[in-house]
């Protein structure tokens, strides 16, 4: 049980990929950075 405690802590400490550039097309998640060649994000509202 303590092992899967921790396991979920070291998931959850990896870097993710912003919610609003899933999918997006003009950009890549390497892993660990969300690289975009857009200066300002097509996919915000604002």
């Amino acid at each position: 049980m303590k092992a899967l405690k921790e396991l979920k802590e070291f998931v959850d400490y990896l870097p993710k990929q912003p919610r609003l550039c899933r999918g997006c097309v003009w950009g890549t998640w390497d892993g660990t950075k969300q690289y975009c060649s857009k200066i300002k994000c097509v996919r915000s509202t604002t």
